[in-house]
């Protein structure tokens, strides 16, 4: 009994002392990792020369992996195969780089590998990682750098690729749509800015290409596009300014098709506005016509009377382009045969410097004003005048409109009809404005503004056109008044060419898109207020 007591006290006291050691020396987690991966060796070395290996080994002090290679990797000159690294989804001490091109020689190559390494267990990215080699005896190291900007926007997209084109006895104006560049760099996905390191002497074209397919090739149907209209010389210490845009699409027309038994769709790209329709086969009188431009889409609505025919051959023509095309349409067996539908816009709420419209949706044909009623607040008749707008297929109602009114339009039946005789029931719409303590005014004060025509224009968050005014000459104010209030961008459109709209640029023809100067900071509006801003262009350059 002695010997067990003996034995119960000396075993709690020994794990009473084993208790208060591991309590002593229990980890506290530490400091949290920060730094990022650091390496140890390169095989061959970062920065040989006489380079003539087929694998690259990078060792680091860390486990690492690799993350969004794809898009942070960038090789300069561009290789035909992509290299094989290694290994990727799996944390390891080593990267292991298998290089699949024959090696252009005495050229000095760069892999940077942008923020792709980072550490297994805190992520902690190796920034802007780079490894060069020279297939000759020495390495280039002359530079140049730059900054891009967005033509049309204020944001620049990320990933844009800046490429220097060598201008060699192969290289002309086509290149960039069938070749990689001598040299290319990446803005990654937080820089507006870009610079080139390792070049050699020489005399280049510079191109940026937001290069949605990643071929180093410039594709009008998807990409971005800025280019420099003159040579660049290096060495030089120039920063050089980059503008993208996106190009017009080429014109094309395309295959049309019947989407209902009284209506075809002609589709298109690029600059349709003056593409005539005609019908090779010969018609009745009977077989009424009418053609319509899509309001949102890049597309021609031909509507008709059903015909006994199965087929028709169309030829479409574009005389600016000198473009003809015929398309042989067989009719397929539909039913259906859109009918008209009336829509007002805006509809219920009436801002005081909108225009009352009736769309309709088949094309109208006869208006009986005599059956058309608008009255305000109690009844009272009002006094308005109706515009048909052919082109937008729509009526017009103009009238004086008032604050803090309600307004009531009322058709009676026969009112509006369609080419297919078709005619509205009886149809009430009511609507009604705020009062002006809703709205916001924006007296926008322009200095040192000397370049005209200019197009002063006032934008939504999301760039949707809300105001516009042409200056033709000097203005020192421009005021916009009964904005709703909300977060408003302003611009100014330099519109060169006198055509009303921002035009973009074109490659081919060196014509540069027209410039944007945007106020630097958004406005937010509030109502009843009034907002007095001043947009000074010394600094810009205008």
């Amino acid at each position: 009994m002695k010997n067990t007591v003996k034995y119960a006290l000396l075993g709690s006291l020994f794990v009473l002392l084993f208790w208060n050691c591991a309590r002593r020396g229990a980890p506290t987690g530490g400091e949290k990792d920060v730094d990022p991966p650091v390496l140890l060796k390169a095989n061959p070395e970062n920065g040989a020369i006489h380079f003539d290996k087929k694998k690259i080994k990078l060792s680091f002090d860390e486990y690492v992996v690799i993350k969004d290679l794809r898009k942070q990797l960038v090789i300069s000159p561009p290789l035909k195969y992509e290299p094989i690294v290694s290994p990727q989804g799996l944390a390891s001490k080593t990267i292991e780089i298998r290089l699949r091109d024959t090696l252009l020689p005495n050229t000095t190559y760069s892999m940077s590998f942008g923020q792709s390494i980072v550490d297994n267990n805190e992520g902690n990215a190796m920034p802007n990682f780079k490894y060069v080699f020279s297939t000759g005896s020495y390495i280039d190291s002359l530079e140049l750098s730059g900054f891009l900007k967005d033509a049309y926007k204020v944001e620049v997209d990320a990933y844009v690729s800046v490429m220097l084109y060598e201008k060699d006895s192969i290289f002309n104006d086509s290149t960039i749509y069938k070749m990689p560049p001598r040299y290319i760099t990446n803005t990654l996905d937080s820089l507006t800015s870009f610079q080139f390191k390792n070049l050699k002497a020489g005399t280049y074209r510079l191109i940026a290409i937001k290069d949605e397919n990643t071929d180093n090739k410039f594709d009008p149907r998807g990409d971005k596009l800025a280019f420099l209209d003159q040579d660049v010389q290096i060495p030089n210490d120039t920063i050089y300014q980059l503008d993208l845009f996106k190009e017009a699409l080429p014109y094309a027309a395309k295959r049309p098709q019947m989407v209902a038994k009284n209506r075809i769709v002609f589709g298109f790209e690029g600059d349709y506005k003056d593409v005539a329709i005609s019908i090779v086969e010969k018609l009745p009188d009977s077989i009424q016509r009418r053609y319509l431009k899509d309001p949102e889409k890049d597309s021609i609505h031909l509507w008709m009377h059903p015909t006994a025919k199965d087929s028709l051959r169309f030829v479409i023509e574009n005389k600016p382009y000198q473009a003809i095309d015929t398309f042989q349409l067989r009719f397929p067996k539909i039913k259906v045969i859109d009918s008209m539908q009336l829509t007002l816009l805006p509809n219920m709420s009436l801002d005081l410097l909108d225009t009352l419209r009736l769309r309709s949706n088949t094309p109208i044909q006869k208006i009986d004003s005599t059956k058309i009623f608008m009255v305000q607040q109690d009844s009272i008749a009002l006094p308005f005048e109706i515009q048909h707008d052919l082109e937008g297929n729509e009526l017009l109602f103009l009238f004086e409109q008032k604050p803090e009114r309600n307004y009531g339009l009322q058709l009676l039946p026969g009112a509006v009809g369609d080419m297919f005789a078709t005619q509205n029931d009886t149809l009430t719409f009511n609507m009604s404005t705020k009062s002006l303590a809703e709205y916001g005014s924006l007296n926008l004060e322009l200095k040192h503004l000397d370049r005209f025509p200019v197009l002063v224009q006032v934008l939504d968050k999301d760039y949707k056109l809300i105001r516009s005014e042409v200056l033709l000459e000097a203005r020192s104010h421009v005021l916009f008044a009964y904005l709703k209030p909300q977060k408003y961008r302003i611009r100014l459109i330099f519109d060169d060419n006198g055509n009303g709209v921002w035009d973009t640029g074109d490659y081919m023809k060196k014509l540069q898109p027209e410039r944007i100067i945007y106020l630097d900071k958004e406005i937010e509006l509030r109502a009843n207020w009034d907002y007095e801003e001043e947009f000074d262009l010394k600094t810009k350059g205008s």
